[in-house]
């Protein structure tokens, strides 16, 4: 496909109206949710998980000492890629 064939492409919905509505349906029924529960849901606010309490702020705080503990082996490598990978 060429470029402006796919540019094309893009410009079209994914999926008809009709599926989207018995996706949507279907997805109501398989979680026992209300139409109005759904829409409450999808128009709250985004939360991340800052908004709960976690131990990030020390894990990020100890990043340094994180780091050096997996260099020499006394923690998982694991460990500072799963917490600290893109924090650097």
């Amino acid at each position: 496909m060429i470029g402006e064939k796919a540019l094309e492409k893009l410009k079209e919905p994914p999926i008809s109206e009709d599926q989207a509505k018995r996706d949507k349906e279907y997805v109501l029924k398989k979680l026992g949710f209300t139409e109005d529960e759904f829409e409450g849901i999808m128009s709250a606010e985004t939360k991340t998980f800052l908004d709960y309490p976690t131990y990030y702020s020390i894990i990020r705080a100890l990043m340094v000492p994180i780091k050096l503990a997996c260099k020499f082996g006394i923690l998982p490598e694991i460990f500072y890629e799963k917490y600290l990978s893109g924090v650097d």
